[in-house]
C-alpha cells in the first residue's frame, strides 16, 4: 500500500466513531426505521350473543317519504370490529334545526358512565332525520372476551327533552369479541425500506473491501451489520408474501 493510501486510511479511522454493540435480534426492527406496532392491525370479529331488544327492528324503509316514528327511536345497531366500534342509528322528529342527540352508555352495569353525541347522517323525509352515535369498545388481550353494553338515548330540542330508554328498561346487548392472529400491514414503507437497505449493504461491502485488514474490530462490526441487514431483508420478504 502506498504512503498516500496509508495516510488517507489513517484519516478515515480517526473520523470514524467507535462502533457500538448492537443486538442482532430480528425483532429489533426500529433500528432500521421499519414499521412496527402502529402498522399491526387487529383482526377481530364482533358477535351479539344476547339483547333485551330487537336491534334490527324498524329499519328505515326503502320508501323514506312514508317513514313515521316516535319523537326519538333507536333504529338499528352496526358492529364495526375493524374500527373497534359499535354504531347506534336513531331517528328523530325534525322539530327544529338546532337539536342535540346523546347516548349514555356503560360497560360495567352503570358503575361508570360515558356519553357520545349524535352525528347527523341524512334527512329521511321532511319530518324525520337520521343520526348515529359511535361507541368505542374496550380493548382486551384475551383471544375471546364478552362485554355487556348498556345504553339509553336522549334528544334535546326547543328546550324539551325526549328519551328512548327501551320502556324504562334501558338497552342491553352482550357482545363477544374474538381476536384473530394479527396481520402485518405491508404498506408502501417496506418496498422503499428494501431499497434503502440494499444501498446500505452495497456501501458496507465497499467499506469492508477498502478496510481489508487495517482494523479488524471495525471490519467485524461491519460484517455483523451486513449479516443483520441480510436477515432483516429476508424477514421483510417473508412478510410481503
Amino acid at each position: 500500500m502506498s504512503l498516500t493510501n496509508l495516510s488517507s486510511t489513517s484519516y478515515y479511522f480517526e473520523k470514524m466513531k467507535e462502533p457500538k454493540p448492537r443486538s442482532t435480534s430480528l425483532d429489533d426492527l426500529q433500528h432500521f426505521g421499519l414499521p412496527t406496532s402502529p402498522n399491526i392491525k387487529k383482526d377481530q370479529t364482533f358477535t351479539i350473543l344476547e339483547s333485551n331488544f330487537d336491534y334490527n327492528k324498524n329499519i328505515i324503509s326503502q320508501y323514506p317519504w312514508q317513514y313515521k316514528s316516535k319523537t326519538i327511536e333507536m333504529k338499528s345497531i352496526s358492529l364495526e370490529p375493524t374500527l373497534n366500534e359499535v354504531i347506534i342509528f336513531l331517528s328523530v322528529q325534525n322539530l327544529a334545526f338546532e337539536k342535540l342527540l346523546e347516548v349514555k352508555y356503560s360497560f360495567d352495569n352503570w358503575n361508570s358512565i360515558s356519553f357520545t353525541e349524535g352525528i347527523f347522517c341524512n334527512q329521511i323525509n321532511n319530518n324525520f332525520d337520521e343520526f348515529k352515535c359511535i361507541i368505542k369498545m374496550p380493548s382486551s388481550n384475551e383471544k375471546i372476551f364478552k362485554t355487556n353494553l348498556d345504553f339509553c338515548c336522549k334528544y334535546e330540542v326547543k328546550g324539551l327533552t325526549y328519551y328512548d330508554n327501551n320502556d324504562y328498561n334501558n338497552f342491553r346487548i352482550k357482545i363477544q369479541t374474538t381476536q384473530k392472529s394479527a396481520k402485518f400491514d405491508a404498506s408502501v414503507k417496506l418496498p422503499e425500506k428494501i431499497k434503502e437497505l440494499t444501498l446500505s449493504l452495497n456501501h458496507m461491502k465497499n467499506e469492508v473491501k477498502f478496510l481489508k485488514n487495517e482494523n479488524d474490530t471495525l471490519k467485524n462490526e461491519l460484517e455483523k451489520e451486513k449479516h443483520l441487514i441480510r436477515m432483516v431483508m429476508l424477514k421483510i420478504a417473508q412478510k410481503l408474501k
